[in-house]
């Protein structure tokens, strides 16, 4: 999991950091070379993928919330019990976030 968190990371920073690549990248997957809907997707993409890959704890709770609705078991839970942030942790102390583009 460390491994695919830390090439999902240099992959997002790789996007933010070389527009004409990941415009390039979404135009194979998209199959399109329109270059205006290659803009707007890559504008959409840059302003809804966080640079950092953790999970929002309010998005736990959320989930937790309409889960409890039709399942009572879910009731009283906390996000803290389904969440483990240890290798986000361990790549935060290592500095590894920070050494992404440079």
């Amino acid at each position: 999991m460390k491994r695919f968190l830390m090439a999902y990371s240099e992959a997002v920073d790789l996007l933010f950091r070389d527009k004409e690549l990941g415009i390039k990248v979404i135009g194979k997957w998209t199959r399109t070379e329109d270059r205006e809907t290659l803009e707007s997707s890559y504008e959409y993409a840059t302003n809804f993928i966080e640079r950092r890959p953790r999970l929002p704890h309010k998005a736990i709770e959320n989930l937790i919330t309409l889960t409890a609705e039709t399942d009572p078991r879910a009731k009283g839970r906390k996000a803290e019990e389904f969440m483990d942030l240890s290798i986000y942790n361990d790549l935060e102390k290592s500095g590894f976030f920070k050494s992404l583009g440079r």
